[in-house]
């Protein structure tokens, strides 16, 4: 079996020292280190990457340029996790339309503990449990808007799978509800989509969602249920 199917690809645009193979213990990104800007546009049009991080300023390519490749609506990796590392006071990033469509911007150094956040956030590698679960969701940008109602397919004390009956841009904010099996308490927390996810076995729109905010003891709740 390819070993692709089984972890994550990330994709490491001028990082030649970050060790983002080796940052926690666990499953292991896949790992893909281009030579240069122009090399990793290619890579973009060619394979599907779960996580893209890039140091700026890149060689040959802009910001925009290369935050353009990657969201290209007919590129493979419009919806991949997009994380910047900036230098600090460095203007490397362009402005705000340049870094629209960024996860998230980082001022460098980063720390390993930094980096173990973003692939935990990111990367989608975190223990999770196959599950299907009601899940009640708000945009929290639309205060008056109603409650609409999706489905996690699996479930991690980082966050779930979760699919809906309606498109939404990601970095899209989100209330959710919903009970663990086992448990008659709902838990309440707020969440970020993260990453657009191919599911054959999902109708719909299937998303990565991370959990912002989640009680201690909501989150020791999913962390059980993930080890029975």
């Amino acid at each position: 079996m390819d070993a692709s199917i089984l972890v994550p690809r990330c994709l490491l645009v001028n990082c030649p020292d970050l060790p983002l193979e080796t940052v926690r213990a666990g499953p292991q990104l896949l790992v893909t280190r281009p030579k240069n800007g122009q090399e990793a546009s290619g890579l973009l049009y060619a394979t599907v990457f779960r996580l893209i991080v890039a140091q700026l300023p890149i060689p040959d390519l802009s910001t925009a340029e290369f935050v353009a490749a990657v969201r290209n609506p007919r590129g493979r990796n419009k919806d991949a996790a997009l994380v910047l590392i900036a230098t600090p006071g460095g203007g490397e990033g362009g402005g705000a339309r340049a870094l629209k469509g960024v996860n998230e911007l980082l001022i460098a150094p980063v720390s390993r503990d930094r980096l173990a956040s973003v692939v935990e956030r990111f990367g989608d590698i975190a223990e999770r449990k196959e599950a299907r679960i009601l899940v009640r969701a708000r945009n929290e940008m639309k205060p008056g808007e109603k409650q609409f109602l999706g489905q996690a397919h699996n479930l991690s004390r980082t966050g779930m799978l979760l699919s809906l009956d309606r498109p939404l841009p990601i970095g899209t904010p989100l209330e959710l509800q919903f009970a663990v099996p086992g448990q008659s308490k709902a838990i309440k927390c707020s969440a970020l989509i993260v990453r657009g996810a191919l599911e054959r076995r999902i109708t719909g729109h299937a998303y990565g969602v991370h959990f912002t905010v989640l009680e201690d003891a909501d989150r020791l709740t999913i962390a059980d249920f993930c080890r029975n």
